[in-house]
């Protein structure tokens, strides 16, 4: 390697080495929110009884293995429990994500400039740098997926092997990775390879079915028993497949990804790519296929891997245009932050940087109720409204307001509602139009209102 070349990678290197300093520096007391509230809850059960034979109580049993949870477990033993562990905790998913990106790169033989490219679409992808903000098991699923990409295509197969154990172990869905990164090998890699690719899987898939027998043996069950996840796991029918395909269309058009969708079919037809479309195609096809199966409903993290795989193709295409061609991709991809639907319709707010809103709104209506003394127990809400303030911030009380997802609402008294919550229905909307409002803010695109039931109101009068 000449003096040039490794000034180059130590560049990069450095640069990687700022961009996620930079995002734990930001995000180092970044609170629990939406699917991460489970980590905390399941955190907290490990901080009081220990890791125990490593199964979950019924509540928290997701399905998912535990050993990511062990992991921030652990950490948060030595340095103590805090954000600010939690997120220092992430910090080498986040060095382990650039460099298997950068890894990644360097095998399709981009330069210095596609690779400091890639680095600044990555992180400028909403779901990529929102979930960055998280305490998330999606942004360990990402870096380790990469990893073993690149292992798969650069044919060390032990080390392919040791790491997809890794990947299942994080989360059901690292599985559905794996499949797809596989899928990946058999195309990218001469035919010759695919046995060795297979037995390099023979840990993985033994990993699987020790777990997942132990998980069954201890509870009774393979993926979760009788609590909030069961409904989310059954075969869906036809309309809800039809539900699926519509779901998993927003996934290439929401937070700015008709934009990478929209360069790849440009850059495809300029004749600019190869086989380089097919690493985010493939995923994507096998991802959806499963996905669209169950009832579980498809968050847009769930196709992280896809949104980075997308940016390869792009950038060789966009690394031959005028700089502001990448400055306005950036700047796009910032702006589709604020890409929100009406109340009626759902949206990813944990991979938008527009739920950084929601804290301080919430912390107002805590302050209102609290001067108010509304009590908790009064109060009707949904997810992620329902948390409490030990949950999302690992101090203050541990008082839940009342979940009324799919409920009745004529003996609650007070509905508390926000924008950013996903679960009030239809019929619940229209019924608090005729609810009286006793306290409203807004910050930009997020929104949070009181509601006092008139009913109610009039029977203590």
């Amino acid at each position: 390697m000449n003096f040039s070349k490794q000034s180059n990678y130590r560049l990069v290197f450095l640069i990687s080495a700022m961009v996620v300093l930079l995002i734990f520096l930001l995000s180092k007391h970044h609170p629990f929110f939406w699917d991460t509230l489970l980590t905390s809850s399941i955190l907290q059960h490990f901080i009081e009884n220990g890791l125990g034979n490593f199964i979950l109580p019924e509540n928290l049993d997701a399905g998912h293995p535990p050993f990511f949870y062990a992991y921030l477990f652990c950490v948060i033993t030595l340095f103590g429990k805090s954000l600010f562990v939690a997120h220092l905790a992430m910090l080498p998913f986040l060095f382990l994500l650039c460099y298997a990106v950068l890894s990644l790169l360097d095998y399709f033989k981009f330069n210095t400039k596609e690779k400091l490219l890639t680095l600044l679409f990555t992180f400028s992808i909403p779901a990529v740098l929102t979930q960055s903000f998280l305490i998330s098991y999606d942004i360990a699923i990402l870096a380790i997926g990469l990893l073993c990409l690149n292992f798969a295509l650069k044919k060390q197969f032990i080390l392919f092997s040791i790491f997809s154990v890794v990947l299942c172990s994080v989360s059901v869905r690292g599985n559905f990775v794996l499949i797809g990164i596989v899928f990946i090998s058999f195309l990218m890699n001469d035919r010759k390879y695919i046995v060795r690719t297979i037995i390099s899987l023979i840990p993985s898939i033994l990993f699987c079915a020790i777990w997942y027998g132990y998980h069954y043996a201890e509870t009774g069950y393979f993926l979760q028993g009788n609590n909030g996840w069961q409904e989310q796991r059954n075969i869906a029918d036809v309309q809800t497949i039809f539900k699926n395909i519509i779901s998993i269309g927003r996934k290439l058009f929401d937070f700015g990804i008709v934009c990478l969708f929209v360069l790849n079919i440009i850059s495809f037809s300029d004749k600019c790519i190869d086989r380089k479309l097919f690493l985010w195609i493939i995923p994507f096809v096998i991802l959806s296929i499963i996905f669209v199966s169950f009832t579980n409903p498809i968050g847009h993290r769930y196709y992280l891997i896809v949104y980075v795989l997308m940016l390869l193709p792009i950038v060789k295409y966009l690394a031959k245009k005028p700089s502001y061609f990448s400055v306005i991709l950036i700047l796009l991809l910032f702006i589709s932050n604020y890409q929100i639907y009406g109340a009626r319709v759902s949206n990813g707010w944990d991979c938008t940087l527009a739920h950084l809103y929601y804290f301080n709104i919430k912390k107002d209506a805590d302050n209102y109720l609290k001067e108010k003394n509304i009590q908790a127990e009064n109060i009707g809400t949904v997810f992620p409204l329902t948390a409490s303030s030990q949950q999302m911030y690992w101090i203050g009380d541990t008082d839940k307001m009342n979940n009324v997802n799919g409920e009745n609402l004529d003996s609650t008294q007070y509905i508390l509602y926000s924008n950013i919550a996903n679960d009030f229905s239809d019929e619940q909307l229209d019924e608090l139009k005729e609810w009286k409002i006793i306290w409203q803010k807004k910050s930009v695109v997020c929104n949070m209102i009181l509601y006092e039931n008139p009913t109610i109101e009039n029977e203590l009068q």
